[in-house]
């Protein structure tokens, strides 16, 4: 949708619809009918003809949309052990915690090898999907990170089987350390 091109009209036009005499007491436009309008309000484009309640011509209005941020938990995945949630989520988006390879049950696959670690790994991050309503098909985008970059191809052909005919982008980190110790962590940023 294009905007109004000039920002100070626009931001006067939305202010004007604020202090509508319609909107004093119920803060709902009768005439637009989108409902409760605030600083949210976004001039979007010409609306000839219309005028708002005072019969001064108009421009069509919407109200961004307003997003709360919710919190995920489930036991299907190991909780979280610290100042964070296993995912957070707005309307549309769901983005996770770094999964590393632990159990929902807490045993910890430091030991094991790259692929049975990053099996556990992508299994705990389609755990806290599936509770936020989403699955690994809706992952946008994907983060590994790895204490070997060299373990890369045993990683990705277990990566690979989680994802089907359009996988979600992808970057892969050599880092120095992880969380207790594992050789991989994973998070995801998917649509619901």
């Amino acid at each position: 949708m294009p905007r109004y091109p000039d920002l100070e009209r626009q931001n006067a036009l939305r202010a004007d619809c604020q202090r509508c005499p319609a909107l004093v007491e119920s803060r709902e436009c009768i005439s637009w009918g989108n409902g409760p309008l605030d600083a949210s309000v976004v001039v979007v484009g010409e609306a000839p003809g219309v005028s708002n309640h005072e019969g001064r011509s108009f421009m069509s209005v919407r109200r961004a949309q307003s997003s709360m941020k919710r919190t995920v938990s489930t036991d299907a995945a190991p909780a979280a052990v610290g100042a964070y949630s296993q995912a957070t989520t707005t309307d549309d988006l769901v983005f996770t915690a770094g999964q590393i390879p632990l159990t929902p049950d807490g045993d910890l696959l430091d030991g094991a090898d790259i692929d049975v670690q990053t099996e556990q790994a992508l299994e705990n991050v389609e755990a806290v999907l599936d509770e936020a309503g989403a699955s690994l098909d809706d992952a946008l985008k994907v983060t590994v990170y790895m204490t070997d970059i060299d373990d890369f191809e045993e990683m990705n052909t277990v990566y690979e089987t989680f994802f089907d005919d359009e996988p979600p982008a992808r970057s892969a980190v050599g880092v120095a350390e992880l969380p207790k110790g594992v050789g991989v962590e994973i998070e995801a940023v998917a649509t619901t």
